[in-house]
C-alpha cells in the first residue's frame, strides 16, 4: 500500500493490530518530514568555522575585501559544509550572501552585505 511521498508502509499493516499500527507509522512519517533540518557534527563544525571567517574579516578588511587564512583541515571542513554536504542556507550564517569556489578550487569566496571575503588555506 503507498502512502504520500512515495512510502510504503511494511506487511505488518495486514495483521491483526495493522490499522493502528499503520496510524502510527504515518505519525512518524509526518513527524520527520516536518521537523527542522539538524547539522551533523561535521556541518556544525563547517558553519563555526564560518561564522569565526565572518567575526574576523572585518579586522582585515580592505577596500571592500578580506582574505582569511585556515588551516588545511578547516578549509575542507568549511568546503564539505558548502559544497558536499547539501547543507541548507537556512543553517549557513545569516550574513552570506552568496559563496562559490575561487582561485583554481584553492580559495572560498564568501560574498556579504559589505564585504567580499577569500578564505584560503595556509
Amino acid at each position: 500500500m503507498n502512502v504520500s511521498r512515495g512510502f510504503e508502509l511494511p506487511s505488518l499493516q495486514r495483521q491483526h493490530n495493522g490499522t493502528r499500527f499503520a496510524i502510527c507509522w504515518l505519525r512518524l512519517i509526518a513527524h520527520q518530514h516536518n521537523r527542522a533540518v539538524d547539522a551533523n557534527l561535521h556541518q556544525q563544525q563547517g558553519i563555526n568555522h564560518l561564522q569565526k571567517v565572518l567575526n574576523y574579516a572585518p579586522m582585515v578588511a580592505a577596500n571592500g575585501e578580506a582574505t582569511v587564512h585556515l588551516t588545511v583541515e578547516d578549509w575542507h571542513v568549511v568546503a564539505d559544509t558548502l559544497f558536499r554536504m547539501e547543507t541548507p542556507a537556512s543553517l549557513l550564517p545569516a550574513a552570506v550572501m552568496d559563496y562559490r569556489l575561487a582561485a583554481d578550487r584553492r580559495a572560498i569566496e564568501l560574498d556579504t552585505a559589505g564585504l567580499k571575503i577569500s578564505i584560503e588555506m595556509f
